[in-house]
């Protein structure tokens, strides 16, 4: 059954603080453009490569990450969560890949280290996508949290 989501009584009216990863200008902007029309969201990076991403996360410690899974680099998606699972444990972001094309192998191994922290893959950069995704999680923790 439908639950109405009270987000400002579950977190005080704290904002989804966020990271976004991608080496195309064109597509971060779109990412931006989305996200700063929420009230909720709070970009604290924005990185285009794994490396940065990777350090930025352990760094400033998001609860969400938009990240490029094929950065065309020898590190990938994969290897940002392997990465801040080793250095951060449960405290890992909730991690949303953005490819048309993540192998399902390196997807399946991605659940297996972070588990319900990969949340989807992000095959289509629209606004409704983008939206969905954060409406999604705040509904997850609203049915989650206890006050």
């Amino acid at each position: 059954m439908w639950k109405e989501l009270n987000w400002e009584e579950k977190t005080s009216g704290d904002k989804i603080r966020t990271i976004i990863a991608h080496n195309d200008d064109n597509i971060i902007n779109k990412i931006v453009q989305i996200l700063n029309k929420r009230e909720d969201v709070e970009i604290i990076a924005i990185t285009s490569t794994p490396e940065n991403t990777y350090k930025k996360i352990i760094e400033m410690k998001p609860e969400m990450v938009f990240a490029k899974y094929d950065f065309g680099t020898e590190k990938n998606g994969l290897d940002i969560v392997k990465k801040s699972k080793e250095a951060l444990e449960e405290y890992i972001p909730v991690f949303n890949m953005i490819d048309s094309n993540v192998p399902k192998d390196d997807y399946i191994e991605m659940k297996k280290i972070a588990g319900d922290k990969i949340n989807t893959v992000i095959r289509e950069n629209t606004e409704t996508r983008y939206n969905d995704i954060i409406d999604d999680y705040k509904e997850y923790l609203n049915n989650n949290i206890e006050i």
